[in-house]
């Protein structure tokens, strides 16, 4: 899964709305499907979902195994760990706060 940049998307919908003078209220112009679909994937990603769930299970190995014997320091890295499997958990579920 990816994300797009929407105000991006929205972007180009209005600069191509502004190019036709269709004489209607607000320039109102009918696009087909394809279209919007050409132009979602014509869109940069802004986000890879991918690529940042790697990314934190990168630092969840890092942080789990430190090299300093210090117990303190054990702890920290292993709070910082336990962090970022909460978010990875948070990713892969598609959490939006509001449930």
């Amino acid at each position: 899964m990816r994300l797009i940049n929407a105000d991006a998307l929205i972007g180009i919908l209005r600069h191509d709305i502004d190019c036709y003078d269709t004489g209607k209220p607000d320039n109102e112009i009918y696009i087909n499907a394809k279209d919007v679909e050409n132009m979602i994937n014509g869109q940069a990603t802004a986000f890879d979902v991918d690529k940042v769930m790697e990314q934190m299970e990168e630092k969840v190995k890092s942080y789990d195994n430190p090299v300093s014997s210090d117990s303190k320091f054990r702890k920290f890295c292993h709070g910082i760990a336990t962090g970022f499997r909460y978010a990875i958990e948070i990713v892969e579920g598609g959490w939006l706060g509001d449930e």
